[in-house]
Order: structure tokens, then C-alpha cells, then sequence
């Protein structure tokens, strides 16, 4: 049997060393072929093989800035493209990358200090070819392919637009508006050392891509350019930042439809896949994380939406899951539009999504409780069942004010307290609500998560969540109405004013704010959705 094994073992190498590398790398969406050492002034061709409809083609010179730039169809498998270098280029090693979006082959080939070859026939030095569908404003260039926009920009007039903002204080946008482009697909791709000396000069600036399908704000604030040059190996003046804004492809629009009509909803419109990369050595690093700051972009949307039962949502194509972002809805420039906030990038969509109970009856908190539902923010006990003035825990409270500010789970912060386990189903979002500094354990370091929450407990979360979600804290209003301001603990009566101020916190019918009892699900909700509404992450 070992001797069988063996024989089919070489057999298998044999097989490997004679079939055609092409074959070998059929599955890669990307290959391009070496190009031999050149001179100034002859033509370069660059070829390679591609599973793409199209391929983005880029040429950087020896000191990383963009010689060419073209979009490129794919025939049978196969694409080409020739540029021809000035007389005026340096000789060097030259980088060529072909592909879209981080999905690329890099290749480098040798340019010669030799004058003596083929008189410049064109092509090069342009950074990129025009077409009829070209844009060129004054600082930055679109050329259009046949599903892509992409964006370049010159250093000089770059630079030139941050120093026009310096003098207008605030958060200036620098707007580059393509919504007036027949194809909505848009790559934008920025000088990070420009940016960076933009940020100096401009500390709150944002950059505002805009398109027909949708927009994307970006403030330069949650780019650390410094540590992302050093983490590409590289210097800042050869990294340049990617951004992106397309429509997710016909299959998985396809699945998240589908995933939408499992939980009972529908989509609207365009689902839009937004990225940031940055880009040198190489290499490529995708930026999934902004921290405490929560970027802001649009979808625009086909059809009016009731703001009740429409949500904005996170798609996670691996395991098609859908989860609530922060989203209001209504017009911009005469446009039906979602705007979404996230301090993160992924797929988002718009869906209408319709969620009753069967226990709610005339419950007075029920219109609230299934405007929470229909965004997936809150769930029943079981299917069907809320169960309204049943008591909530500390975790389950924490778990839903987690997903009510889209936060990332963060089971390893959690550590913090010595009885939240790492398994346990509520240590991602006690991790988060740590991570994101809204939960406070007890003195001897424990988080108590299966007690009930009390009212006052509740009120102190909510505050802190007005600050993570990017707020200023309400001022603090007087606890005098309250029958029983006396029983408020010390350590939550400001957080308690300052709930009750942002109108989100009331008394009871008695005139009470009752501090110690424990609060219920419809409690929850209630406190959550007001929330929600005055931190403007949903419609009032």
C-alpha cells in the first residue's frame, strides 16, 4: 500500500513538471507576463491572462508615481495594452500592476539609461489614455472603462484645493462628483503624502467621493498615513490611498436577496461595497477600522421608503449574515438617499423589513419595540414572543446597545471581568461595550452580566453610548421632578440628568424615576430607540 502511494506520489510531480504554467495558474483572476529590460523611447506591451471581464492597468515609475494608467478588456481570456516611453522618463526599475481592486499581479521590469532607441510614438507619460467618456477636471482625471470610473489626481493642484480649504475652518470637503457619470462603479486613488500634507494643513478635512449609485465621506483624521507607510515597508511618497465605491456583482446581490426574504424583508436598491486600501511595496492593506469615528456614506435609492421598517444594513458575505447600521433616510439634490454611518467598512444594503409580535396587543411600548425589530436591532424570546415587561439582564442590555451603535463583537476585551467567560454568548458584546468605554464592572472586577439591569444602570450606559456614538453629552438636567431624586446613586445621578435632558430617559406615570428597580424589555427598547433618534441614527 505504502509503495501504491509513493508510485502515485511521483507519478502526481511528474504530471506537475510537464503541464504548462498557464494551466497552473488558470485559477489565479490575475497573471501578467515578465517583460524583458527596455529602453527610453521604445514601446512597452503588457500582457497577461485574466477571469476578469476588464483589467485596471498601472505603470509607476522608479519613484512610485503613476506613468499610465488604462482599463483594459479581457477577450478569451487574455489582455494587452502597449505604452511608449518618453525620452524624458529615468531610467530604473519601473512597476506595472494589473488587475481591480485588491485583486492584483505586480511585475517589475528594467528601463535602460539608452537614448538611442525608437522615437516616442506617443502614450506615455500621460497618466492614462483619453476616450470620448473621459472627464478631466481641474485637479483630477476620470477615465471611464466599460463598468469602472477611476480617478487620478495631480500632486500640485491637489495640494493647491487643501490650501483653499485651509482658510475655511470647520470640516471642508474636497468633492470629487461623479453622479453625473453613466456608470456608477468608482475607484479613486490619492497621493498619501499629499494627503497627509493636506491633513497638516487641514486637520478636519474630508474627502467626498460621489457617484451615481452612492457617496462615501472620508475624514482624513482616521488615516494614519505614518504607520501605514511603515507597516507596507515603504516610504509615504510610494503609498497611495484606494478608494472605492461599486455595486456588489449580480450573484450576490442575488444572495442577499435571497438572505432577506428568509428574515421576512426586501431589498431597495443597489447594495454598494465600500473600501478603503492602501497601496506601495507590493503590497496592499485594507482599513476595516476607524476607530471611535463614524464615516458617513449614501445609497441612493430607487423608491421612497417608510423610515419605520426600512434599515440600513452590514452584509457578511462569509457567512450571510445581516446586522443593523445606523441609517436615515430622504432626500438629497432631488434624490431618494440612505445615509448610513459605520466606523467600518463592508457591503451595505437597504431592505424593508416588517416585525410583529403576537404579545404586544396595545402594550404602549409596542410601536417602539417593532421599529427595533424591523431593523434587527431586538429580537423576541422566541418566535412570535417578545415578552415586554419581562426583566432584562445586563448582558442582554449591553448586547442590544452594542448592535444599536453597529459595534464589532470583541470577546478578548471582555477579559476584563473574571466572570465573563470567552464563550459565553454575550462576551462579544460586553468585550465591545468595554472597548467602546460604556461598560463599568463592579469593584471586585466582576460585570454581573445575568443580573437584571436597573433603571439607573441602564441610564448610565445610555449616557456614555451619546459619547461613542460621536455626541456631545447633554447638559445635565435638574432631578428635582422626580419623587424619589433622593434613592438616584451618587455615582449615576449625572448620567441620569443628562438622559433625562436628551429626552430619553423618563419617570413613571407616578412622577418616580424608581433607580433600583429592574428594567424591562420594553424599557429597553424604549430608552434604545430615543437613543437612536437623538444621536440622529435613525428618523425622528
Amino acid at each position: 500500500m505504502k509503495l501504491r502511494i509513493a508510485s502515485l506520489i511521483v507519478v502526481f510531480s511528474l504530471l506537475l513538471s510537464v503541464l504548462p504554467i498557464t494551466a497552473l495558474a488558470a485559477a489565479d483572476p490575475v497573471e501578467l507576463e515578465a517583460i524583458a529590460e527596455t529602453k527610453k523611447g521604445q514601446a512597452v506591451t503588457v500582457k497577461g491572462i485574466s477571469s476578469f471581464s476588464e483589467v485596471n492597468i498601472k505603470v509607476l515609475r522608479p519613484d512610485g508615481s503613476i506613468l499610465y494608467f488604462n482599463i483594459v478588456p479581457v477577450s478569451g481570456g487574455k489582455f494587452t495594452d502597449t505604452i511608449t516611453l518618453a525620452e524624458t522618463e529615468k531610467a530604473g526599475t519601473y512597476q506595472v500592476v494589473a488587475g481591480q481592486g485588491a485583486t492584483v499581479d505586480l511585475i517589475t521590469f528594467k528601463v535602460a539609461d539608452d537614448t538611442t532607441g525608437t522615437p516616442p510614438q506617443g502614450g506615455g507619460g500621460g497618466g492614462g489614455t483619453s476616450s470620448p467618456g473621459d472627464t478631466t477636471e481641474d485637479w483630477y482625471k476620470v477615465t471611464s472603462g466599460s463598468t469602472t470610473n477611476f480617478v487620478t489626481f495631480d500632486d500640485e493642484k491637489l495640494k493647491a484645493q487643501f490650501t483653499k480649504l485651509a482658510g475655511q475652518g470647520g470640516s471642508p470637503e474636497l468633492l470629487v462628483d461623479l453622479s453625473k457619470e453613466a456608470i456608477a462603479d468608482t475607484v479613486a486613488e490619492l497621493p498619501a503624502s499629499v494627503l497627509l500634507e493636506g491633513f497638516i494643513q487641514v486637520s478636519g478635512a474630508i474627502i467626498v467621493i460621489k457617484t451615481a449609485a452612492g457617496s462615501y465621506t472620508l475624514p482624513l483624521s482616521v488615516l494614519d498615513l505614518v504607520s501605514l507607510a511603515d507597516r507596507l515597508g515603504t516610504t509615504l511618497d510610494r503609498v497611495t490611498i484606494r478608494i472605492s465605491v461599486t455595486k456588489v456583482s449580480e450573484a450576490m446581490s442575488a444572495e442577499i436577496e435571497s438572505g432577506l426574504r428568509e428574515l421576512g424583508g426586501s431589498l431597495v436598491g443597489d447594495a454598494l461595497e465600500f473600501k478603503v486600501i492602501a497601496e506601495g511595496n507590493g503590497r496592499s492593506i485594507e482599513l476595516n477600522d476607524f476607530g471611535t469615528t463614524y464615516v458617513k456614506r449614501t445609497i441612493v435609492l430607487p423608491t421612497e421608503v417608510n423610515s419605520d421598517s426600512a434599515t440600513g444594513l452590514l452584509y457578511e458575505a462569509a457567512t450571510g449574515e445581516f446586522s443593523f447600521v445606523p441609517a436615515t433616510f430622504g432626500n438629497e439634490n432631488g434624490k431618494k438617499t440612505a445615509t448610513l454611518y459605520r466606523n467600518g467598512n463592508s457591503i451595505y444594503a437597504v431592505a424593508n423589513v416588517s416585525k410583529s409580535f403576537s404579545d404586544l396587543g396595545n402594550h404602549w411600548a409596542k410601536a417602539d419595540i417593532e421599529l427595533l425589530a424591523s431593523k434587527l436591532i431586538v429580537n423576541g424570546v422566541k418566535e412570535g414572543i417578545f415578552a415586554p415587561d419581562q426583566t432584562i439582564t445586563r448582558a442582554e442590555f449591553s448586547a442590544l446597545l452594542v448592535r444599536a451603535l453597529a459595534l464589532p463583537g470583541d470577546a478578548a476585551s471582555a477579559a476584563v471581568f473574571t466572570d465573563v467567560k470567552g464563550t459565553a454568548w454575550y462576551a462579544g458584546a460586553v468585550g465591545a461595550a468595554v472597548k467602546a468605554k460604556l461598560a463599568n464592572g463592579f469593584d471586585e472586577g466582576t460585570f454581573r452580566p445575568n443580573e437584571p439591569i436597573t433603571r439607573e444602570q441602564m441610564a448610565v450606559l445610555v449616557s456614555k453610548a451619546i459619547l461613542a456614538a460621536g455626541k456631545s453629552s447633554p447638559k445635565t438636567a435638574s432631578l428635582a421632578p422626580f419623587s424619589d431624586q433622593a434613592k438616584i446613586s451618587t455615582w449615576a445621578k449625572e448620567a441620569v440628568g443628562q438622559s433625562v435632558e436628551a429626552g430619553i430617559v423618563t419617570g413613571t406615570d407616578k412622577g418616580a424615576f424608581e433607580p433600583g428597580a429592574n428594567a424591562t424589555r420594553a424599557q429597553a427598547a424604549v430608552m434604545l430607540k430615543r437613543l437612536l433618534q437623538h444621536v440622529e441614527f435613525i428618523n425622528k
